[in-house]
């Protein structure tokens, strides 16, 4: 396939969101998390690499030689990668919700930390989890540090971002999904079922009140409270993923 060679300043222009929904595409860094999306699915419209990038995919298909220079122009890291890659956002990103969105779907409200987002892309999938919601004053799923730390997780589920959320946990619930919300104050053991909506806020203020009550199920992770003040987001929700996984 030949490529027309695009200025380093486009790819540079991917870190910031508005360029990305402008054209369509997100950028991935690192020769592991490129094979991992190619691995799910996701097919580059290019891949951009270094000499010593090893064994990549699709390399001769769509590949584009950079030195290490033209790289460190592009990257997010203060040391570049050998491997780079540009893939469509419809790859992952779906305009609506499914039709059949699967048996459990995260839901994130206003989740801020890029790592906490991949994280949590990233246990969606380990779990089991078909796909996820997440509202506009979030973090953005297809951020490099996002699509970094979702380690590939984002080709194995479909994505949707929206100032209509809640509204569409509405329909879900209609649609017989229990709602699930981890909160600090709720249930410790209370009863899980599928298909379900689990629900997760932002790292500061939690949950809404109109998404908490919303709730079928408000859910709290027991910890030993005396040690540690609260637990991580990211692994509060992974642990309540995981009992989910295993009904």
């Amino acid at each position: 396939m030949s490529i027309k060679p695009r200025p380093l300043k486009w790819y540079a222009r991917l870190q910031q969101g508005k360029y990305r929904r402008a054209e369509g595409v997100f950028l991935a860094e690192g020769a592991r998390v490129v094979r991992q999306l190619i691995d799910a699915g996701c097919v580059p419209e290019e891949i951009l690499y270094t000499e010593g990038a090893g064994d990549i995919p699709l390399l001769q298909e769509c590949g584009r030689n950079l030195s290490q220079s033209q790289m460190s122009k592009i990257a997010t890291t203060a040391t570049p990668p050998r491997v780079m890659a540009v893939f469509s956002a419809g790859s992952t990103y779906t305009a609506t919700l499914p039709e059949t969105p699967g048996n459990r779907i995260l839901y994130m409200e206003d989740v801020q930390d890029p790592g906490n987002v991949g994280t949590l892309i990233r246990s969606a999938a380990a779990f089991g989890f078909s796909g996820v919601i997440l509202t506009d004053g979030g973090a953005d799923p297809l951020s490099t540090k996002v699509v970094r730390s979702a380690a590939g997780a984002l080709g194995s589920l479909w994505i949707r971002r929206s100032s209509h959320t809640q509204e569409q946990i509405e329909t879900l619930r209609r649609g017989g999904y229990h709602h699930v919300v981890l909160d600090f104050h709720g249930e410790a053991a209370p009863s899980l079922q599928t298909p379900c909506v689990v629900s997760v806020g932002n790292e500061g203020q939690g949950v809404s009140p109109g998404l908490r009550k919303s709730a079928d199920t408000v859910y709290t992770i027991p910890y030993e409270s005396d040690r540690v003040e609260s637990l991580n987001a990211a692994v509060a929700t992974s642990i309540l993923m995981n009992k989910l996984y295993e009904l």
